[in-house]
C-alpha cells in the first residue's frame, strides 16, 4: 500500500501502462467526476485525449484530464479530497494522483481558452468524453495550458 507523499519536488518516475489499465483508470476518473458533480465539465487532455480523438487504445504513463477552475468549488474538493486517498503530488493548478495504480494529472484550467469552449463529445470504450474543439489548434498549445 502507498503512503500519502503529498507535496513534493521530486519528479515522478515514468512507466508506460497497457491501455486495459488506463481504460480502468479512465473509467475510475469518469466515477470521481460524477461524484463531484463534474462528469459533464471535465475534459480528456494529452495523450489520453489524443487517443480518445483518434479511436485508438489508450497508451502512455498517465491519464491527463482538464477541469475549469471555477468547477472545483467547495462541494468538489471535498468528494475529490474523500474518494483520492492516494495522492502524488499537488501543485496550485494540478492534482497528481493514482487511481487503480495509474497516475492521474488533473489540471486545473484558469484561463479562458477557445478550444475549450465548445468541447467536442466523443465516444471511447462505450462512453461519451469531452474534448478540446478544434482539437488540433488544442493539441498545438497543449504545454501552454495553465
Amino acid at each position: 500500500m502507498k503512503e500519502k507523499i503529498g507535496n513534493t519536488k521530486a519528479p515522478l518516475p515514468k512507466q508506460t501502462f497497457s491501455s486495459e489499465q488506463l481504460d480502468k483508470a479512465l473509467f475510475a476518473v469518469d466515477f470521481l467526476m460524477s461524484q463531484m458533480l463534474c462528469e459533464n465539465e471535465y475534459l480528456l487532455l494529452g495523450d489520453t485525449g489524443r487517443c480518445a480523438n483518434e479511436g485508438k487504445p489508450l497508451e502512455g504513463d498517465k491519464i491527463e484530464v482538464g477541469l475549469e477552475k471555477r468547477y472545483f468549488n467547495p462541494f468538489a474538493k471535498s468528494s475529490f479530497g474523500y474518494y483520492v486517498k492516494n495522492w502524488l503530488e499537488e501543485k496550485p493548478d494540478v492534482r497528481t494522483f493514482e487511481l487503480e495504480g495509474v497516475p492521474v494529472e488533473l489540471k486545473l484550467i484558469n484561463r479562458n481558452y477557445h478550444f475549450f469552449r465548445n468541447p467536442n463529445a466523443k465516444n471511447y470504450q462505450y462512453d461519451d468524453y469531452q474534448l478540446p474543439n478544434p482539437f488540433a489548434t488544442y493539441w498545438k498549445a497543449r504545454f501552454l495550458i495553465r
